[in-house]
């Protein structure tokens, strides 16, 4: 037993980034099946040690699985699931120390530490790279915080809407362009930034007018959110006299639903107009809910001609294949992915599911992507989803594959803007 235990810990000791990591969840997962208890409880310690990249190598659970393996198998996916998701919501964190280095070098680096996809966009512009050299020396510090210094420094700005998902697109700046450093909040993945304020004061009505300030939510291009809630009621602001500058409409709430190919959002918050005496709003401290999607599970069903309400569950999340049949000169697939708590990821306003990859590989490992799209059904905690493949023959080579986060995480996040001079 002695030995047994010394081997386990050297094998689970490896790195989540090891490139013996599948061989060593493999040895570890066939241990979740052994006689003894001792071995089993290690075995299942050892693989939640090792963190979500383990998800990517556990086995799949099939009808040759024993219920003991598959309730653990499901006790790992839940956690490492919800870990995972828990990770995306914390920032990014990068270390570099640059000297009179090339700007493509030091956003490369970035991209790399971060997992944040960088992309320039200038030529689309007709617009021509500048060639800068950058000092920098910053260590464990937020992805934002860097890239606006970075960006400063290149002389670099953000197009908000490159019509794709999960990247960054910078331009150049021009030479109206504020600085990015010093104007916003980091919290989380997200940056936080007051872009706009408007006053408006009725001649005819001594206590009419309005203030409206807006504030832009941009997220980590790695992740992209669901929907994100200010509550009116957590937004307090102030003037440099102490005064308080109240919101109209407390008991309200903005709701932003970020669109596709976007990497930002704007929340417009309405604010009673204050007197003529007040300049400034010194402190505006508020808190807003972010619904984030997980990290991806990909589900994948062999012999799809067969299958009549099959079923695979990775951790919080199941998918069913109800059946794949010929329609004419296609195939059409219905599926249902059903959460154990969406939270409200499902309401019909909440076009995310769209986003969802659903494909069929070919006998020769081709990827064919669906023609046709369309949501059959919808509750609160499963929808159902149809897809057609332009496809006259359907083979036992086949698999169909639906790809979806595993697990939905709420969570707030408070931030303070400072310094916004009123018009």
């Amino acid at each position: 037993m002695a030995v047994w235990l010394a081997t386990l810990l050297a094998i689970s000791s490896v790195s989540a980034t090891d490139d013996q990591l599948p061989l060593t969840v493999r040895m570890l997962a066939r241990n979740l099946d052994s006689p003894e208890l001792a071995r089993r409880d290690a075995a299942e310690k050892s693989l939640l040690e090792l963190g979500p990249a383990v998800l990517d190598h556990l086995p799949r659970v099939t009808a040759r699985t024993s219920p003991e393996m598959k309730v653990r198998l499901e006790r790992i996916r839940v956690a490492l699931q919800r870990r995972a998701a828990n990770e995306a919501v914390q920032p990014s964190l990068v270390t570099l120390t640059a000297k009179q280095k090339p700007i493509e070098e030091v956003l490369a680096e970035i991209e790399k530490q971060s997992g944040n996809r960088l992309v320039d966009f200038r030529a689309r512009f007709g617009q021509v790279p500048r060639s800068k050299l950058i000092d920098l020396d910053v260590s464990e510090k937020p992805f934002w915080e860097v890239f606006d210094q970075v960006a400063d420094a290149a002389g670099l700005a953000v197009y908000g809407y490159p019509g794709e998902a999960n990247l960054l697109a910078y331009v150049n700046q021009t030479e109206q362009t504020l600085p990015r450093n010093g104007r916003a909040c980091y919290v989380g993945p997200f940056r936080v930034e007051a872009t706009e304020i408007a006053a408006m004061r009725q001649l005819r009505n001594i206590n009419g007018g309005s203030l409206r300030l807006n504030i832009e939510i941009a997220w980590e291009p790695r992740i992209t959110p669901i929907s994100l809630q200010q509550s009116l009621n957590h937004i307090e602001a102030v003037g440099l006299e102490g005064e308080t500058i109240p919101v109209e409409g407390r008991a309200g709430s903005l709701e932003a639903i970020p669109q596709r190919g976007s990497s930002a959002v704007s929340v417009n918050i309405p604010f009673v107009l204050p007197d003529r005496g007040t300049r400034r709003i010194a402190s505006l401290t508020g808190k807003f809910t972010a619904m984030v999607p997980g990290r991806v599970e990909k589900f994948e069903f062999e012999s799809p001609s067969d299958a009549e309400d099959a079923l695979q569950r990775k951790g919080s999340v199941a998918v069913v294949l109800r059946r794949m049949r010929k329609n004419l000169e296609v195939y059409e697939a219905r599926l249902s992915v059903r959460f154990d708590d969406a939270a409200t990821a499902l309401e019909s306003h909440r076009g995310w599911v769209e986003d969802n990859s659903a494909y069929l590989i070919d006998g020769d490992g081709e990827r064919i992507e669906p023609a046709a799209f369309e949501q059959t059904s919808r509750s609160a905690n499963e929808l159902g989803v149809a897809y057609v493949f332009p496809i006259s023959e359907l083979t036992d080579d086949h698999v169909l594959v639906y790809e979806t986060p595993a697990a939905i995480i709420k969570r707030d996040f408070d931030y303070e803007l400072k310094n916004i001079d009123l018009p």
